[in-house]
């Protein structure tokens, strides 16, 4: 069973296994794909990456000489598909029915993740950098980060599958899980930026859109991120950007900023060109 933090983490694996199976025998491979089960799982708890400050403090309060500590927040929720194909551990009773789930199907939970949480932090990250912001927690004070992210969120709802959770009560606890004290860096969340707004974003204004719901939020994401491939702050200030394609996206979204803001061309290679057309 895999928790890494992709999408189909199980399936995943299960092609990974198989394909490295066949190199060495192709009968284990059978084998394995008749006999064994790979349980999809989501996961989802805010793990900031490790600094020189926690391990510092691990070293001297604990005694603890750890590379790479893991520092986290309280939070937790775990979801798992059922597919075991030899019994399971009964793990019900370890955890709280809304921190830990048994399920049939973990893909939907994986969208609400994905299109409110990660969605949000990408919210909150490319107006918060431009703005000066550089820690997660304090860009939550600013009124109009706080207010923008949950009004993204209220927006995305829209386009999150039915689950057995109270969506208000998670947007709450997401608001209050992104202003936590872990010292979670802006620059982090503002990563990859291209590949979120496929992954994270594309989906959920499609579904937006199909419903045609209010897309003003969304479009505002889409629009920091496009400010923010310029590599430019509001104070004029140069910064460097963190993704592999900065060097497709960083032009196009220039020539969107000259052009009045038309985000047509950059648009039409981050979401396709049917949503590039859609007015």
């Amino acid at each position: 069973m895999s928790c890494d933090n992709l999408q189909g983490n199980g399936d995943m694996t299960k092609k990974l296994v198989i394909q490295f199976a066949q190199e060495l025998n192709p009968e284990l491979a059978i084998w394995i794909n008749k006999n064994t089960t790979f349980p999809n799982s989501m996961v989802d708890r805010i793990t900031p990456r490790t600094t020189l400050e926690t391990k510092d403090f691990l070293k001297n309060r604990w005694g603890v000489n750890d590379l790479f500590p893991v520092k986290s927040e309280e939070f937790i929720q775990w979801v798992v598909e059922d597919n075991f194909c030899n019994g399971r551990p009964e793990w019900e009773g370890l955890y709280d029915s809304t921190d830990f789930m048994f399920v049939e199907d973990v893909h939907p939970f994986e969208n609400m993740k994905l299109r409110l949480l990660n969605a949000g932090h990408a919210a909150l990250a490319y107006f918060s950098h431009l703005i000066g912001h550089t820690q997660v927690e304090l860009a939550m004070v600013d009124p109009l980060v706080r207010t923008y992210v949950r009004n993204y969120m209220d927006q995305a709802t829209l386009a999150v599958p039915e689950v057995p959770i109270d969506l208000d009560r998670y947007k709450d606890q997401l608001i209050e899980r992104f202003t936590n004290p872990l010292g979670d860096q802006v620059e982090r969340l503002c990563q990859d930026g291209a590949k979120k707004m496929k992954e994270f974003v594309s989906g959920t204004l499609r579904d937006v859109v199909a419903k045609q719901g209010d897309t003003k939020f969304i479009s505002m994401l889409l629009a920091s991120w496009i400010r923010y491939m310029t590599a430019v702050n509001e104070q004029g200030l140069d910064f460097n950007i963190n993704d592999p394609e900065k060097d497709k996206f960083t032009p196009l979204a220039k020539i969107g900023m000259e052009n009045n803001f038309d985000p047509t061309e950059i648009m039409i290679e981050t979401f396709g060109q049917d949503l590039a057309e859609n007015a």
